[in-house]
């Protein structure tokens, strides 16, 4: 998977700034504000054929589209790439999911209602 990062890197029109890891304890406190969350993590093995692997890579937004210049040279590291590490056809990718659960919505729900009914909020 560094492999493939790494060719992302490299061929994507913006990977780096939506990388999830921008986004860290200060970003998910804020975002969860004033309440509070939960980190769990959990792991997946998924298999790829080249197609599958291809997919994968055409639906994120941040690589090339077709017609764009980096597209071409793009699938061609991707073939690249899985020529040299695949078995049996296929490679795999070992994912580490983050799941975040919080509760943030009953302090904006008060907001939202103080709003509507006319409450200025002392927020």
């Amino acid at each position: 998977m560094t492999a493939y990062e790494q060719l992302l890197q490299k061929h994507s029109t913006d990977y780096n700034k939506v990388d999830h890891r921008n986004v860290d304890r200060q970003v998910l406190g804020a975002f969860f504000s004033p309440g509070s969350y939960r980190h769990h993590r959990f792991q997946n093995l998924q298999d790829f054929d080249f197609e599958g692997l291809w997919g994968r890579m055409r639906s994120s937004s941040y690589t090339p589209a077709p017609g764009h210049p980096g597209y071409q040279p793009m699938l061609a590291a991707l073939q690249e790439l899985f020529e040299r590490h695949a078995n049996d056809g296929k490679v795999s990718f070992l994912y580490a999911t983050p799941v975040y659960i919080g509760d943030f919505a009953r302090s904006r729900r008060v907001r939202v209602a103080r709003g509507i009914c006319g409450v200025r909020d002392p927020s």
